[in-house]
Parts: C-alpha cells; sequence; structure tokens
C-alpha cells in the first residue's frame, strides 16, 4: 500500500515531513481507517518524506500516536497531488473542531493527513484520512476532549 501523509499544524503554516506508504511487493491493498480508531504510526523517516505501511490499529485506552478523527475521498477525478493535499487540508481543518471541541488554533493538538500517492491512486484508492497528534503518545480518545 502508498499512501501519503503530511503533518500540519496548521493549513500548512509550518512545513513538516511528508509521510508514504509503501508495500514491499508495490501496491497490493489500501488500508481502510474508520473515525475514532487509535493507531500507531510506523514509519522510515527521511528529510523530504516519510515511508508508511499497513498503521495497526490499537485500543484508545492504550498509549498510541494518533487517532483517526475524519475519512472522506477526494473529489478530483484525476491525480494531482498538489490539489490532493490542499483538499485534504482543508477537509482536516474543517472536521477537527467538530470532533476535538475547539478550534484547531486554539487546541493544543495538531493533526496529520494521509491521501493517496499515484500508485495508490492507480489501484483506486481516494482515500483522505485526517489523525490527530499530540506532543507525546495520546491515551485515551481526544473526540470531545476540548483541548
Amino acid at each position: 500500500m502508498r499512501m501519503r501523509a503530511a503533518i500540519v499544524p496548521s493549513l500548512a503554516l509550518l512545513a513538516l515531513p511528508v509521510l508514504t506508504g509503501c508495500s514491499l511487493f508495490g501496491p497490493t491493498s489500501v488500508q481502510e481507517f474508520t473515525v475514532g480508531e487509535c493507531v500507531n504510526l510506523t514509519a522510515d523517516v527521511t528529510e523530504e518524506s516519510t515511508e508508511v505501511g499497513e498503521l495497526p490499529v490499537v485500543d484508545c485506552a492504550e498509549a498510541h500516536d494518533a487517532e483517526v478523527f475524519h475519512v472522506t475521498d477526494t473529489s478530483l477525478t484525476e491525480f494531482d497531488e498538489d490539489a490532493i493535499t490542499t483538499e485534504a487540508d482543508l477537509a482536516c481543518y474543517d472536521a477537527f473542531e467538530g470532533y476535538v471541541g475547539i478550534a484547531y488554533e486554539e487546541s493544543s493538538i495538531y493533526y496529520t493527513l494521509l491521501y493517496p500517492t499515484q500508485e495508490s491512486w492507480d489501484i483506486d484508492d481516494r482515500a483522505i484520512v485526517c489523525l490527530l497528534l499530540g506532543a507525546e503518545q495520546l491515551t485515551g480518545s481526544l473526540e470531545g476532549a476540548g483541548i
């Protein structure tokens, strides 16, 4: 599976590494995510990107790296990475307050997003996945946390 994500502290006010994902045998499937799932991020970090594969889902009561707070499909009909990242960033930003219970600018939580790469697009991946992150590992759900 190949996914790409950008850590977005506030509508791209701070440039951080991009996350991407892959399989050793090429793109074979795209992980499905559910709002409220907690995951641990597995990654091979470089200066420009991060390779991620399937993200392990864990019980939110246990320490975890991120929580899925919004899932949608891109409205685009052709692959355009810049357009997808813009659309994904806006979707995550717009969904943030409704899930966390506080405006993004007032929150101590930030988000990252997963979006299709050309390779995953070619196997019909259209998913945009928004993940909440904290400065440290999280314990418990952030839904309605107001922090």
